[in-house]
C-alpha cells in the first residue's frame, strides 16, 4: 500500500527544469552529490524499510550523530522520516541541515541530506525532494563521474581538466599545486553575494587563519569585468597536517559573485603560494576561468 501511494503521488509532479539551471553534481559510485543553489546534497538508495528505520547503518556516509531523532512527517505528499540539525552542535558555521528518507519500494529507502547557509522554504524543497526521487530528470550535462578524466559544464561552457585534479564535491575541484575552486549557481546576484560572504566567514571562523591583507581587484571572469575580493590568508600552527599545505602557509583567495551566460555565479578560487604559477600570475586551474587586469 505504502508502494502504491508513494507512486499516486509522484503521478501527479512533473519535473522543475528551471532548478536544472542552478545545479551541478558528481556521481561517486552509487551515490549522486549535487549542489543547487549553494544547497550541498547527497543522494542514496539503500536496502531496507520502515519497519527498522535505523538510518544511521543503512547511510553511514551521510554522518548522521549519535542519539539522532527521526521525526514522521507527511507534508511531502507521502510517508517520510526527517532528522533535523544533522550535525548536533559540532557544525560550527550553524548552517542549516537536514536529512530526509523516502520507502521508494518495499525493500528500498532513499535517503537524501541537504545543508545550506539558508533554511528551505516548502516550495524550494519540494522542488528538490521530487529531484531526488527522480534523478534520471538531471541531463547528463549536469553530472560528471569522480574520476577522471574530469569534464564538466560550467554555466554553459565545457570545462576539460588534466588528471592532477580531482572533485572534493559536488562543485568542488582540487588541482595538485594548481589551485582550487568551487562555486554555486543562483538565480539573483544577490543571493551569489550572500554565499560569497559565507564563504568569506567561514575561513575565519574555522579559526585555522587570519588574514594578512584584503582588497578589491579587478578581473575578467568567464570574459566578463568584475571586482574581485582578494584575501591573503595565514594558516595558523598546524594547519598544515589539515589542509596538506605542501610547505606553505599563505593562503590567497579570491571572491567573486557576476553574472555569467544568464546566471548569477559565487565562485571561490584558491591558491597556495607554493603552488606553480603561469605567466599571468595564476595557477593553471584559476587561469580556466579567470584573468587578473
Amino acid at each position: 500500500m505504502l508502494f502504491v501511494l508513494f507512486h499516486s503521488a509522484i503521478a501527479q509532479q512533473k519535473p522543475n527544469l528551471a532548478l536544472l539551471n542552478y545545479t551541478h553534481g558528481i556521481y561517486v559510485n552509487n551515490t549522486l552529490l549535487l549542489n543547487i543553489r549553494g544547497y550541498n546534497i547527497t543522494i542514496e538508495r539503500a536496502q531496507g524499510n520502515f519497519s527498522k528505520p535505523y538510518f544511521s547503518r543503512m547511510f553511514p556516509r551521510l554522518g548522521l550523530h549519535q542519539g539522532y531523532h527521526a521525526i514522521a512527517d507527511s507534508s511531502l505528499g507521502v510517508p517520510t522520516f526527517i532528522i533535523k540539525d544533522v550535525w548536533n552542535g559540532s557544525n560550527y558555521l550553524g548552517i542549516f541541515s537536514q536529512c530526509t528518507f523516502f520507502q521508494i519500494a518495499p525493500d528500498t529507502v532513499l535517503g537524501m541530506s541537504v545543508s545550506g547557509l539558508l533554511n528551505l522554504g516548502i516550495a524550494f524543497e519540494r522542488e528538490i525532494f521530487e529531484l531526488a526521487k527522480h534523478p534520471d530528470w538531471i541531463p547528463d550535462s549536469l553530472t560528471s563521474h569522480a574520476k577522471p578524466p574530469i569534464i564538466f559544464d560550467f554555466c554553459g561552457r565545457k570545462i576539460e581538466l588534466p588528471n592532477i585534479c580531482s572533485w572534493r564535491g559536488a562543485t568542488a575541484l582540487h588541482c595538485s599545486r594548481d589551485g582550487m575552486m568551487n562555486w554555486s549557481i543562483h538565480p539573483s546576484l544577490d543571493e551569489a553575494k550572500k554565499y560569497c560572504e559565507f564563504q568569506e566567514h567561514a575561513y575565519i571562523g574555522s579559526h585555522l587563519f587570519k588574514i594578512e591583507k584584503e582588497e578589491i581587484i579587478p578581473v575578467s571572469f568567464e570574459g566578463t569585468k568584475v571586482s574581485a575580493k582578494k584575501i591573503r590568508y595565514h594558516a595558523k600552527a598546524g594547519t598544515n597536517l589539515l589542509l596538506n599545505t605542501k610547505g606553505s602557509r599563505t593562503l590567497i583567495v579570491y571572491y567573486i559573485a557576476t553574472p555569467v551566460r544568464g546566471r548569477f555565479v559565487c565562485a571561490v578560487l584558491s591558491y597556495w603560494t607554493s603552488d606553480r604559477l603561469e605567466k599571468n600570475g595564476l595557477p593553471s586551474l584559476l587561469n580556466e576561468v579567470m584573468r587578473l587586469k
